[in-house]
């Protein structure tokens, strides 16, 4: 089997439902045929979110393809063998609201990339094997104070917390990282825990990158 990310489509200033929605290509490599399915989460119906609040970001666990995405509370869990999609609630502690852009600034990339650094939103999702935990990525709103500074790092980086919670998707913990010492979008899970990529050591020396380990330094759950 091969699962493959759909492209929607050219951005445009509509409500999701008015756009493409089926968000992925199964092809059965065995059989020689594919299809496609899935749909936006119905959040993304009552407004207009921007590019960067778009996109998809999936994993393959067990006979599940788990989906998140950046304007959603929720994560969605699409069994591939019997067709059913489950939404589990999987939300930071941290902040509650995300909301849809002004439609009136859909045509000025100023005001969208300003929008989606001002809004709480979501990353990534990874699956730790070893002790059966799943994390989310979150991403905290830059002040705009910060914004206003046009700070290369204060005005483009957001304040990361990683959401954890049991392979039941019970909540377990949520802890913030410390703000431009992590790259939480290069990670790799083995059986030591979770490794986040140590930005603030490894701008320093070009031929080495570091990782910080969840067990040990980053992550209280144990």
């Amino acid at each position: 089997m091969f699962f493959i990310n759909r492209f929607f489509g050219r951005f445009t200033a509509k409500s999701q439902n008015k756009l493409e929605s089926n968000l992925r290509l199964i092809y059965n490599k065995t059989a020689q045929k594919g299809s496609i399915s899935g749909e936006f989460p119905k959040v993304y119906e009552e407004g207009v979110w921007g590019p960067n609040m778009m996109s998809c970001y999936h994993i393959i666990s067990g006979n599940n393809i788990i989906y998140s995405f950046p304007a959603s509370h929720s994560i969605y869990s699409y069994n591939f063998v019997n067709n059913i999609q489950i939404a589990t609630e999987f939300k930071s502690r941290l902040f509650e609201f995300i909301l849809p852009m002004n439609s009136k600034s859909v045509n000025s990339f100023k005001a969208r990339n300003e929008y989606f650094l001002t809004q709480p939103s979501y990353g990534p999702i990874i699956f730790d094997e070893y002790r059966n935990l799943y994390y989310r990525v979150a991403y905290h709103p830059i002040s705009n104070d910060d914004l206003l500074l046009n700070d290369p790092q204060k005005s483009r980086i957001k304040q990361t917390s990683i959401v954890v919670t049991d392979d039941n998707f019970n909540f377990i913990t949520e802890t913030v990282l410390l703000r431009f010492d992590y790259t939480e979008t290069m990670f790799f899970v083995n059986s030591e825990g979770l490794h986040l990529a140590k930005w603030s050591k490894s701008k320093m020396d070009e031929a080495n990158l570091y990782f910080d380990v969840s067990k040990c330094s980053i992550l209280n759950y144990e």
